[in-house]
């Protein structure tokens, strides 16, 4: 045992506990006591075992440590770290490397649990878990454990926001989610009332963000969303395993926490105070203003010049797609404006890199699908300037093309946009 190590933990206020050796990470005394208590000088002096733990709980000073296992799932904790988009709360952790390639945060704060699992994958194995009040872990300098961020010796004490922002992200990871929707009454996926349809038809963006919630990142086909007040770390994710429902994790939302909801509850927790009654009547009334607002089709006849109009009432609302949400619209023109120098062409061939390789946008966690990008230059070199600021930006050359000309019956020649612009649009 290192003797002038478990002195340091004590004297940092962590309570040690001996360990036989990294593999079996069995305690080689009777420990339950230090659960209350720290043990004395001559305790320690007469400990045996090759490497060393650390109780967690109100002995440790509020310890608590979120154990990431990667033997499951590799690359879960760079997933977990990308969801918290929080680095000065990242950067205050303590972080090791466990023995079999995992990892450990450790924290301090004033109120926290017992082991809880918080992630498990669709076999339904561990892949994120706390050691809390009644656990411990081990830590460097047993084999196989290093540190890679700070030290033991001064574990931070963070606030209650900021542990749930810790768990909760970890929580959104979780594939092992019960089937069905909550409350199960509620679910008729083919059925015919208000309900059903405004599940059908309703996107979760229409019932979430007029009431603050934002969208705090993507991966795949699953949203993380951000509930309101909140800045940072994720409150809820939508499309769990496929089945377009939203599963809370967070205790702070008027929502049941745990539990995968359908769309009318939602709706009627926001709107309607939980009252599934009023929100279904609304639900009708809206749905049969809907129908008694679209003019029922009009007999051909010959078409006069003139304007032509057609009723907004016809017309059903569509959800704008984003390239990069909330700033560059697929499908709309987008300028990039501003005086001469500012960089304008620098920001739209980082762009251009981005969409070529798939890499998220500035100050951006959503996911980017790879595609082609096409440049039209009047301006810049190709060789000398557009090449360098793409491959400085880590774009894939292979997808990024550059507009030379036109062919047009077998003669090449310049390429005019008044002319040449609705067949550039016909090739894309």
């Amino acid at each position: 045992m290192q003797i002038e190590f478990l002195r340091k933990l004590i004297n940092a206020g962590l309570c040690p506990i001996p360990i036989a050796d990294s593999e079996s990470k069995k305690p080689t005394i009777k420990w339950e006591y230090l659960l209350h208590a720290m043990p004395s000088e001559e305790e320690i002096i007469k400990w045996k075992g090759n490497a060393i733990g650390i109780v967690c709980g109100k002995v440790s000073g509020g310890l608590e440590v979120i154990d990431f296992d990667e033997k499951h799932q590799k690359g879960i904790f760079e997933q977990w770290k990308k969801l918290l988009a929080n680095d000065a709360l990242f950067e205050k952790l303590t972080i090791t490397k466990t023995v079999h390639n995992g990892f450990h945060a450790l924290y301090r704060c004033a109120k926290i649990g017992g082991n809880t699992k918080l992630a498990r994958n669709i076999k339904k194995e561990v892949l994120i878990e706390t050691r809390g009040i009644g656990g411990y872990v081990l830590e460097p300098p047993s084999s196989g454990y290093e540190l890679l961020q700070r030290d033991l010796f001064s574990i931070p004490i963070i606030s209650f926001a900021e542990r749930a922002a810790l768990l909760n992200s970890a929580k959104a990871l979780n594939e092992d989610v019960e089937n069905g929707a909550y409350p199960v009454i509620l679910s008729n996926a083919s059925g015919n009332r208000p309900g059903d349809i405004f599940m059908r038809e309703t996107p979760w963006r229409e019932i979430l963000e007029p009431h603050g919630w934002r969208i705090a990142g993507k991966q795949g086909e699953k949203i993380y969303w951000r509930r309101p007040g909140k800045n940072t770390g994720v409150s809820a994710t939508e499309n769990y395993n496929g089945a377009g429902l939203l599963h809370v994790f967070s205790s702070s939302t008027p929502f049941a926490q745990d539990k995968s909801i359908n769309k009318f509850y939602a709706y009627a927790i926001l709107n309607h105070e939980g009252d599934y009654r009023a929100a279904a009547s609304m639900l009708g009334s809206m749905q049969d203003e809907k129908k008694a607002r679209i003019p029922p089709p009009l007999r051909p006849e010959k078409e006069k010049d003139g304007i032509i109009t057609v009723p907004l009432s016809s017309i059903r609302m569509e959800n704008v797609e984003w390239l990069w949400h909330e700033k560059i619209a697929r499908g709309k023109i987008t300028l990039i404006a501003g005086n001469p120098g500012l960089g304008k062409s620098q920001v739209a061939l980082s762009l251009a890199a981005s969409v070529s390789a798939g890499l998220p946008f500035p100050a951006s966690n959503d996911e980017v699908k790879k595609e082609n990008v096409l440049i039209l230059s009047c301006e810049d070199g190709i060789a000398d300037t557009i090449i360098p600021r793409i491959v400085a930006n880590g774009g894939d050359r292979n997808r990024v093309h550059v507009i030379q000309g036109v062919r047009k019956a077998g003669k090449k020649s310049a390429f005019f946009l008044n002319e040449d612009y609705i067949n550039t649009l016909k090739k894309l």
